[in-house]
């Protein structure tokens, strides 16, 4: 819950830069599997993790189950 700590702040930038990379280099699985991980850790989605969520749903990559 805490977000001021430098080290576990660091480690979900990078999460989500990682995430990112992947989905703009094409390897959507990785990429989504890096978002959903970013989520879990997360879930107040403090990060905006949720905006890269939103580009694979509408490139279709993620089913409504």
């Amino acid at each position: 819950d805490s977000y001021e700590a430098m080290l576990p702040r660091f480690y979900l930038f990078t999460l989500k830069g990682y995430a990112y990379l992947q989905l703009r280099l094409g390897n959507l699985g990785e990429g989504q599997a890096a978002v959903m991980k970013l989520l879990e850790l997360d879930p107040s989605d403090k990060l905006g993790a949720r905006v890269l969520l939103g580009v694979l749903e509408r490139m279709g990559q993620i089913d409504d189950d």
